[in-house]
């Protein structure tokens, strides 16, 4: 068979076209329709993608994937992404990844709202270059220079202005190409749309001064893990902790201060627990923490590393190292115990109350037991 028969299928389903095949080779039509088909297996393999892309949970897994997948089509040296808090128009989250590496970073970023406006009023993929040209602005230009700049996309949608990706140059080969830019352009709208729905979701579910859970999102995952529980042969300890005398802290050091030992108290927490476990602020300056498939043991040991993590903390203020300490009160519960999600907290609290009548910056588990009081008098 020739060579240049490479459509028979097609051709034998209308035979007609047989007839005129050497005018039609001649005049292109099968390449041109060989070129639609690859590119209609393009944009199919582009649909499956966007599936993936938006069933990833987080920011950070989906922004693995999305440089996985870029790299079999094009290899930048770098892919980063910079994200922006637009409530505060502060610098959020940068991830650099090389090849698939996520690598660390030191940017910053200042002056957010003069981008948020140009890619506002130009919201497509735009070459460094040009950027640089049209904002005639070097000081802005200049920060971005870090990430080895080639072509910039806007993270844009009906959420507003959420940052930029950018993708420094080829490894292989020279400018990208016009079929390289459309498609990283679809892949980048998708990403962008994907994006911009985990940082909603994770605003809903986040208090916005300590960046841990809030207290619906917390109340949400009481009720499941309870109900976990009781079906299960599972078990969960409930921590409440107080911030000592912080009315006190507040009048002696400021409100700002105060806000910095929320912050920094939160920061304790996360790094005190297992990424299963469920850090939140409750309210004001007391905060929670949902241990789940714990030990009565390990859930008071828990307990007790927040609270002396606490107690070791320099918070710098002004000039000055300032400190806090917490009251802690701690409820475990097994399936034996038919505790409903307010009855654990009332209990926690209970606990807590304890903690503070016997002097404060100490730990109190609810109704402990003999065993659990034998040990801890043993040890």
């Amino acid at each position: 068979m020739n060579k240049d028969f490479e459509n028979w299928d097609d051709l034998t389903k209308n035979p007609e076209l047989l007839k005129h095949y050497e005018l039609l080779r001649t005049l292109g039509v099968w390449e041109y329709h060989e070129y639609l088909k690859n590119r209609i297996n393009s944009y199919n393999k582009l649909l499956d993608v966007s599936v993936e892309i938006f069933n990833k949970t987080s920011i950070e897994e989906l922004l693995q994937f999305v440089v996985t997948h870029l790299l079999n089509k094009v290899i930048p040296s770098a892919i980063s992404f910079v994200l922006f808090d637009e409530a505060s128009e502060e610098l959020g989250e940068t991830f650099v990844f090389k090849n698939t590496q996520l690598v660390s970073t030191d940017m910053s970023f200042y002056n957010i709202s003069a981008v948020r406006d140009f890619f506002l009023k130009y919201p497509n993929p735009i070459q460094f270059s040009l950027f640089e040209y049209q904002m005639k602005n070097k000081d802005i230009s200049g920060q971005l220079e870090a990430l080895s700049p080639d072509l910039i996309v806007p993270i844009i949608g009906i959420g507003g202005f959420h940052g930029i990706i950018v993708l420094s140059r080829k490894i292989l080969g020279d400018d990208y190409t016009r079929e390289e830019l459309s498609y990283i352009a679809r892949l980048m709208a998708f990403t962008s749309v994907s994006i911009q729905n985990n940082i909603h979701h994770r605003h809903a579910i986040t208090d916005r001064k300590t960046k841990i859970y809030n207290h619906s999102f917390f109340q949400r995952r009481l009720d499941e893990e309870i109900a976990r529980v009781h079906r299960h042969d599972t078990t969960l300890a409930l921590v409440v902790l107080d911030v000592d005398h912080f009315k006190i802290f507040n009048d002696t050091h400021g409100h700002f201060a105060g806000d910095i030992a929320l912050e920094s108290l939160a920061k304790v927490l996360k790094s005190c627990v297992r990424k299963e476990d469920i850090p939140a602020r409750f309210g004001g300056e007391e905060f929670v923490v949902l241990l789940v498939d714990c030990s009565q043991e390990s859930a008071w040991k828990a307990a007790e590393r927040i609270r002396q993590s606490i107690e070791e903390m320099d918070m710098e203020y002004k000039n000055n190292i300032l400190k806090i300490t917490v009251s802690i009160g701690v409820c475990f519960v097994n399936k034996y115990l038919k505790y409903t999600a307010q009855e654990l907290i009332e209990r926690a609290d209970k606990a807590l109350y304890k903690s503070k009548k016997n002097g404060r910056n100490r730990t109190t588990l609810y109704r402990p037991g003999l065993y659990f009081k034998a040990h801890r008098a043993k040890q």
